[in-house]
């Protein structure tokens, strides 16, 4: 039995099996994105066919374990995010959402394309049910200026959508 507030050191898919069906209302998902590299003086040798294969049973587990009203959020990049949308996302799950999450810290190595700055953020509703918490996450308009924001911002609203997942 999985207990709240406490940390466990064990394999995802092991300690997934201990969680009851629909009883979690929401999961994000952050696997390690480097499939068939070498990086950071670590060898990456799973192949790519076997890395989405685990993580569409990953997915499948979260929808399993998800409460009819809860989420999932898959966070990777955006190759590894379109092979599980297309082969298992859309399917499972009531609907999906891409957000983007941009971050410019990555400098990147290669000398050969620019670096990837930014991750797909997939948001997978169980059902039309699913219940979104956005006024707890999204951030002040960035932009009072424009004359939609101005409009909405007088009649009351002070949040933007665009933001989700601000607090990673």
């Amino acid at each position: 039995m999985i207990e709240l507030n406490k940390i466990y050191n064990m394999n995802t898919f092991e300690m997934l099996k201990q969680i009851d069906d629909e009883s979690v209302d929401l999961m994000i998902c952050d696997p390690d994105y480097n499939v068939g590299i070498k990086y950071n003086g670590k060898s990456y040798t799973t192949s790519f066919d076997k890395y989405i294969s685990d993580y569409i049973s990953l997915a499948s587990e979260a929808h399993r374990i998800l409460k009819p009203t809860g989420s999932a959020i898959f966070i990777n990049y955006d190759k590894n995010n379109s092979y599980l949308r297309c082969m298992y996302l859309d399917r499972a799950f009531h609907e999906v959402v891409n957000y983007v999450w941009i971050y410019a810290t990555n400098t990147g190595f290669s000398p050969n394309k620019l670096p990837t700055a930014h991750r797909s953020l997939l948001h997978a509703r169980k059902s039309k049910s699913s219940v979104m918490y956005k006024d707890s996450i999204a951030e002040n308009y960035k932009n009072p200026t424009d004359k939609r924001v101005r409009k909405l911002m007088k009649s009351g609203s002070k949040r933007q959508d665009a933001l989700f997942l601000a607090i990673l």
